[in-house]
Order: C-alpha cells, then sequence, then structure tokens
C-alpha cells in the first residue's frame, strides 16, 4: 500500500489489488460503504476520457459538496486502475424521501445555501453532472444540505461564467421545484412565468419561487404554513386547473 499526499491530492495505490475491510465495515447501498473511521467509501470504475476531470473534482473543496477525499488505485495510479474513493459521510435523507413533518422554511433556506455554495463553485468552471433529488440530502437536525456522488461532475469551457451557472441552476431547480411544487400551471403570472424560466433557462432560482410560492399559499389560505405536508396540501389552491372531458 502506498500513500501520496499534499494539500492538492491524496490518493492509495493498493498493490494487491484488495480493498481492505476497514473500508468496507458496513453496507450502506450497491456501491457504496461506511468505513471504520466513520466516513463513505464508494466503490466506481472511472472511464479514462472523463480521469482529469475526476481528479480536478478530488482537489475540491466544500462544506456541503462531498467531494471525493481519498483516491484508491489497484496496483499503478492511471485512469482505468481506480477502484474507489472515499468521501465524508451525509447525514440526512434524500430529496425524494422527505416527509410531510419537513419545515418548509427550514428547507427553503438550506437551498439557498445550496445555490450559493453552486455559485461558488461555477466561479471555478465546475459542471454539476448527475446533480438530482437522489443525491441531495437534508438534514433536518442541523437545518443543512449534503450533496453526495460528485465523482462524474466535470469542468467546461464555457465563454461567460453566467452560461455555465445558467446550465448548473437550470438542472438544480428544475427537479428542486418538480419535486416540491409539481408543474408551472399557477394562478399568478409573475409565479408561473418564473418557475418556467427558472426550469427551462436557469435565470432564477428554485429557492426564490418557493418563496413566492409559499408567500402566495399563506396569503391565501390566511394561515402560517410551517410544513412540507401543509406546503402541497394547499398548492391547489393556487393553480389552475383544465379538465378533460373524455366521452366514451
Amino acid at each position: 500500500m502506498v500513500l501520496y499526499d499534499n494539500k492538492n491530492e491524496s490518493y492509495i495505490i493498493l498493490l494487491d489489488g484488495q480493498i481492505p475491510d476497514i473500508l468496507k465495515s458496513k453496507k450502506i447501498n450497491k456501491n457504496c460503504y461506511l468505513t471504520n473511521y466513520g466516513d463513505v467509501f464508494k466503490i466506481i470504475h472511472c472511464k479514462e476520457e472523463v480521469f482529469n476531470d475526476f481528479v480536478n473534482v478530488a482537489k475540491l473543496k466544500s462544506q456541503i459538496f462531498k467531494f471525493p477525499k481519498v483516491v484508491f488505485y489497484d496496483k499503478e495510479r492511471k485512469p482505468n486502475s481506480i477502484i474507489g474513493y472515499t468521501m465524508d459521510f451525509a447525514p440526512g435523507i434524500s430529496f425524494s424521501s422527505l416527509g410531510p413533518e419537513t419545515e418548509i422554511r427550514d428547507l427553503i433556506n438550506a437551498i439557498y445555501e445550496l445555490e450559493k455554495e453552486v455559485m461558488r463553485l461555477t466561479n471555478e468552471g465546475l459542471q454539476l453532472y448527475d446533480l438530482n433529488t437522489s443525491n441531495i440530502h437534508y438534514d433536518a437536525d442541523n437545518k443543512k444540505i449534503n450533496v453526495i456522488d460528485t465523482d462524474l461532475y466535470g469542468f467546461e469551457a464555457y465563454e461567460e461564467y453566467r452560461n455555465l451557472l445558467e446550465e448548473n441552476i437550470k438542472g438544480l431547480s428544475r427537479d428542486i421545484l418538480y419535486l416540491l411544487a409539481g408543474y408551472y400551471n399557477f394562478k399568478d403570472e409573475k409565479i408561473k412565468n418564473d418557475f418556467e424560466m427558472c426550469t427551462m433557462s436557469g435565470k432564477c432560482t428554485a429557492s426564490i419561487i418557493l418563496n413566492n410560492i409559499l408567500e402566495a399559499l399563506e396569503k391565501e389560505t390566511r394561515e402560517p404554513i410551517k410544513t412540507l405536508g401543509k406546503f402541497k396540501e394547499y398548492l391547489p389552491l393556487i393553480k389552475k386547473w383544465d379538465f378533460i372531458l373524455i366521452f366514451l
């Protein structure tokens, strides 16, 4: 076993090609294990064409995105010999599993913090491939979002920062808004247009749209809405519904 470590890069070459048991203390899912050190080991197979992007992603640091910490190679350090990597454990549950008891304002604030981090990372030239509601985890205890499965991210040569930012925001916002608020058939034209602009072009953020929807719901119901369950329950009050009659 050979370890190379400096401030920019950490990797381990397993001379016998075997993954140590300390990295596979408890299986979390098909490809991920909780290690004896409390972090997570993920098994991957890196293709040669994305190797440079993967290595550069592993150099990034974030309090929200769980980037690779240590990369493991089989026998030698080359693209097709990557076995896997470790990343910090991400507490919480995926967005796709959020329960009705989730505090809606805390959730929106956490989304806002995620968007700020996306803006910072975009400034590094990072494109967020494979960012969806399955790998965005919400930690309700700490009112914080953690993002996992960053190994498919890459660096793209966009002419302008704004173009890359809009691409990143569009993908992020589309998944979040469709999950939490459905589609954009709102009675309020501003909310409808902003929702469509956000999900189609990335020129607005999900946290702004969700705050506007929440404000409209509280105005309509004349009561504070505290949970995601109530938020979703009252959504039909501010949406338009077109009924199609089918005659047999």
